[in-house]
């Protein structure tokens, strides 16, 4: 059984789940990840090729053949469907499940992206030679000028960045334009280089990170005075909601790539649970899975789905007891203190008779009455079945009195016998029923 623990960070509630040996991952070394197009996700490791099953991970092994019990430090899909592989003895091409190695002159660069690829089926390899180039199952050099760290294909413009040299290059037809110190561009080897979704270039080695700003034409530090240090590869990658996600020696930190939020980055390590450095990360719809150096694969659960909400949006009483949606956007809320009702980040409490009491339930319900809609919300209380008309919602929060009348109590004295309605059930004419065990009460 993968352990799994729930943290909150930050006003939303993340699950960790953590697979290693017993679910079948048996080298804990996990250097990179990728999920390929037909759903299955690949982890690398320092001892071997492991894929997801969707319970456990498995070990895959042609009788002993490529990339067995080697070390593999990088994953990339072709658009033919091919995966490549990046070890530290050979390349490996894997098509249909069936590895094979690709003879290259030099060995294949050891950072954290040493492929990439164009839509058309051209695979790009960074090399201790140079930057090599697999066309219609031949290889040949496109540059051979020392060694090459990184390679990323930019699909907007066609043109192919690269490290060499301690430098970014980027190879546009025939020209290459250099970006050093001058340009923002620290001397490093650059591991990780990527395109977020408002079309910035970034790239980042074990220590920095730059953006590109392409009206300067040069990189400048889009977070300064945050440090993204980390012990092995220096990954950055794009995430779909605007996020900049960045490995760290005590787990990940995830970016505004607008650089407009506050924070700007918001750091996940072993208080958020994560047990190691994230080597590598892939984002899987609402999780995220880490690859982490010792600790296995981990995968982060419930990103973007929850949010906590309390005083500081208005929500006095965070002992809530009953929830009620009146649409997609709002909904009320039965707490210890009284009836709130409530949406993205504002908290508003019903002020009227009773309204501070113990809301256990509430309820909220819509039926149509000849042109137009009845829509109450019910609150039981101790002893009590309260409705309130939503569409004086808009008062609430004012003293009591004036539209606040429709806020209207029902008591133990109109029907509502003993304390403690169990469930609020509503008869789809815009009123509802209070049942408390073998007793019930409805609101005239």
């Amino acid at each position: 059984m993968a352990l799994v623990c729930i943290v909150a960070v930050q006003a939303q509630h993340f699950a960790i789940r953590h697979y290693g040996a017993p679910e079948g991952l048996t080298s804990l070394g996990v250097q990179v990840l990728l999920r390929d197009r037909d759903g299955f996700l690949w982890a690398g490791t320092q001892n071997g090729l492991y894929y997801f099953t969707g319970r456990t991970f498995a070990e895959h092994r042609v009788n002993g053949g490529p990339a067995a019990h080697d070390y593999i430090h990088a994953l990339h899909q072709a658009p033919d469907g091919a995966i490549w592989i990046g070890t530290r003895t050979e390349t490996v091409r894997m098509d249909k499940w069936l590895p094979r190695s690709i003879p290259l002159e030099g060995a294949v660069s050891t950072g954290a992206q040493p492929f990439t690829s164009t839509p058309a089926g051209v695979v790009y390899i960074a090399t201790n030679s140079g930057l090599a180039e697999w066309r219609d199952g031949t290889m040949n050099w496109r540059r051979r000028n020392g060694p090459v760290y990184s390679v990323y294909f930019d699909l907007a413009d066609s043109s192919i960045w690269f490290s060499e040299g301690g430098k970014l290059l980027r190879l546009r037809g025939a020209s290459v334009d250099a970006f050093g110190v001058e340009a923002g561009v620290p001397e490093s080897n650059w591991e990780s280089i990527t395109r977020t979704h408002d079309g910035a270039i970034w790239a980042r080695p074990n220590q920095h990170l730059r953006r590109f700003d392409a009206k300067l034409g040069r990189f400048a530090d889009p977070y300064p005075g945050w440090r993204f240090d980390s012990f092995r590869y220096g990954r950055v990658v794009a995430h779909s909601r605007g996020y900049v996600l960045l490995g760290t020696r005590d787990g990940f930190a995830e970016c505004d790539a607008a650089m407009k939020a506050v924070p700007l980055c918001r750091v996940f390590g072993q208080r958020e649970g994560l047990m190691a450095e994230a080597a590598d990360l892939v984002e899987d719809h609402d999780s995220l899975w880490i690859a982490s150096i010792g600790a296995g694969v981990q995968r982060q659960y419930g990103r973007g789905v929850w949010e906590n909400f309390d005083q500081s949006e208005g929500l006095d009483y965070t002992s809530v007891w009953g929830i009620a949606p009146e649409s997609s956007k709002l909904i009320w809320v039965g707490t210890r203190g009284g009836l709130y009702r409530g949406g993205a980040n504002r908290w508003t409490m019903g002020v009227s008779p009773g309204a501070s009491d113990w809301v256990r339930r509430c309820s909220h319900v819509a039926a149509r009455a000849g042109w137009r809609t009845v829509a109450r919300v019910f609150a039981e209380r101790f002893g009590a079945l309260s409705s309130v008309d939503p569409r004086v919602r808009a008062e609430l929060g004012r003293p009591s009195g004036g539209p606040h009348q429709e806020y209207r109590h029902r008591p133990a004295r109109s029907g509502l016998v003993r304390r403690g309605a169990k469930r609020i059930v509503p008869d789809g004419r815009g009123r509802a029923s209070g049942n408390q065990r073998a007793t019930a009460g409805r609101p005239a």
